[in-house]
């Protein structure tokens, strides 16, 4: 390959890792109009978002193994295309259940681009410029967050639902074409040792997380199943996580080394990258379904609502090196928590009828939780050996997808039962079909008034409204709760290597 090739080679693993972004956020700014259109109420909501950090955190344990044994090339490539052909279905889908199912096998692509993107950049690129690629594939995803939503509002200006995931096929379709020609071939070293994959492991982490999300979700009251069921289903996520344990402690070679997960510079970093993911999952889930049917936003000004703190976060981000090194890890990680938490309790006061100025000015200060991740994926993963940083790598991205999950189940389960609570005074003179549309969400309710004559339309309208804007407040200023922890805990049990020396004996020592 030529220089030239060479360093063109670097652009699809760049637009691939920009498309997985854009894919975990453009689906919030649709539910507003997928309520409406397929019906779908809170429960259906929530697994759509759910389904594609889900089914990824499922099957993230072992792809990067799967990966080093047919070929990082194949992996990328069939990645994208599954990746592209699932984006495609999404669109075109007639129900609720049809999307969750489209959105999981989306889920499942991802996972074979990205371990595999970030692998290859090692590949292409030359050595003393491989710390700035990697910078490069970072920046992608905070830049793919913030264009998920506001190309999916500017598409759905015009287009229907559907045209919001069809945003990624572009990117996907350069870099596939890309890929195929620029790409290096896959050389297999047929001396390098096989190293088993632990797929007990791996099988009985997706058991795991995917019971007790779905006990999560049906167990909110915004499920259809019987009790007995979701109760069922979260015993199994218990039991299967004790297998995990007892298998990982006896196992030759552990898929998760629990000594290295006893040490709080893991721990402690893995256990607060969870409750920011928690926060963000949560927070995105609401806000864009806040911005459209209670203050009547278009999808597209809603993505710009977003902005300011989708914009602090990555500038927050891309500093908080910078800003560690200067001040130590503990007092940026606890300022910007807790700047954070004052720009949720902000929002949160705001209610039905809120002064925008004020509500940009809460949003662009949750922006400032984005000063944690780097600081904390960076802390946790150091306290793997060299030879075991990949797993480090999935047990970090694991974190952040189940954050993301359990955050949407939570606060919408949260959400779902303040909303259907305050809501009940406007029911009154609705049919048994209505009154269920209107405690099923708020989107239902917007129907519902649509339906109405007159005064009573508007009545049922603001009561709805108000009842989500109630609901909406007051799980923010849990997650503001939340926050707080993270900054505490951090605070006082995260060790500080930030202006240390990195050597694994000072790592050892403060662990």
């Amino acid at each position: 390959m030529t220089k030239q090739r060479l360093g063109m080679a670097f652009v699809p693993l760049a637009l691939a890792y920009l498309a997985v972004a854009i894919n975990m956020t453009v689906a919030n700014i649709a539910l507003p109009s997928i309520s409406t259109s397929l019906n779908a109420d809170n429960s259906d909501l929530a697994w759509i978002v759910n389904a594609t950090p889900l089914a990824s955190a499922a099957v993230i344990l072992f792809a990067g193994g799967i990966g080093d044994r047919s070929g990082r090339k194949k992996i990328l490539i069939f990645g994208i295309a599954l990746f592209a052909a699932s984006a495609i279905l999404s669109a075109v889908v007639t129900s609720p259940g049809q999307l969750i199912a489209v959105r999981a096998v989306s889920g499942v692509a991802t996972v074979f681009v990205m371990p595999a993107a970030l692998a290859l950049v090692f590949d292409v690129v030359a050595k003393p410029s491989r710390p700035t690629a990697v910078g490069i594939m970072s920046a992608t995803q905070a830049l793919g967050s913030m264009l998920g939503p506001l190309l999916g509002g500017l598409v759905l200006l015009a287009f229907w639902w559907g045209a919001a995931f069809l945003v990624v096929v572009p990117f996907l379709l350069v870099a596939l074409a890309m890929s195929i020609w620029l790409l290096p071939k896959d050389v297999r070293d047929s001396d390098s040792p096989k190293v088993p994959l632990d797929l007990p492991a791996s099988i009985l982490t997706a058991l795991a997380g995917a019971a007790l999300i779905f006990a999560v979700i049906e167990g909110s009251g915004r499920g259809t199943v019987n009790p007995s069921v979701w109760i069922g289903a979260a015993v199994v996520g218990v039991l299967a996580i004790v297998a995990l344990i007892w298998w990982e402690r006896r196992c030759e070679n552990p898929l998760i080394d629990l000594e290295i997960c006893r040490r709080r510079t893991f721990s402690i970093p893995i256990a607060a990258i969870f409750i920011v993911n928690f926060v963000l999952g949560g927070v995105m889930f609401m806000s864009t379904q806040y911005t459209q049917l209670v203050l009547g936003f278009s999808p597209f000004m809603a993505g710009l609502f977003l902005l300011p703190a989708l914009v602090i976060w990555a500038a927050t981000a891309t500093l908080s090196g910078r800003l560690a090194r200067t001040f130590g890890n503990r007092p940026v990680l606890a300022v910007g928590f807790v700047l954070g938490a004052v720009g949720l309790v902000i929002v949160g006061l705001s209610g039905a009828n809120p002064n925008i100025a004020v509500l940009l000015i809460g949003m662009g200060l949750v922006g400032f939780i984005g000063v944690g991740p780097a600081q904390l994926t960076h802390t946790a993963i150091s306290s793997f050996p060299d030879e075991r940083r990949t797993v480090g790598s999935a047990l970090n991205s694991l974190a952040i997808r189940f954050g993301l999950a359990f955050g949407v189940a939570v606060f919408a389960g949260i959400l779902g039962a303040i909303y259907q609570g305050d809501v009940q005074s406007a029911l009154s003179g609705l049919t048994s079909a209505q009154v269920d549309s209107v405690l099923n969400s708020l989107g239902g309710a917007v129907k519902v008034a649509d339906q109405l004559q007159g005064s009573a339309g508007e009545a049922l309208l603001v009561s709805a409204r108000e009842a989500f804007a109630t609901g909406f407040g007051i799980t923010l200023f849990a997650a503001a709760g939340l926050l707080v922890l993270a900054a505490i805990v951090t605070s006082i049990f995260l060790p500080d290597i930030a202006k240390k020396s990195k050597t694994p004996e000072v790592v050892e020592e403060l662990t």
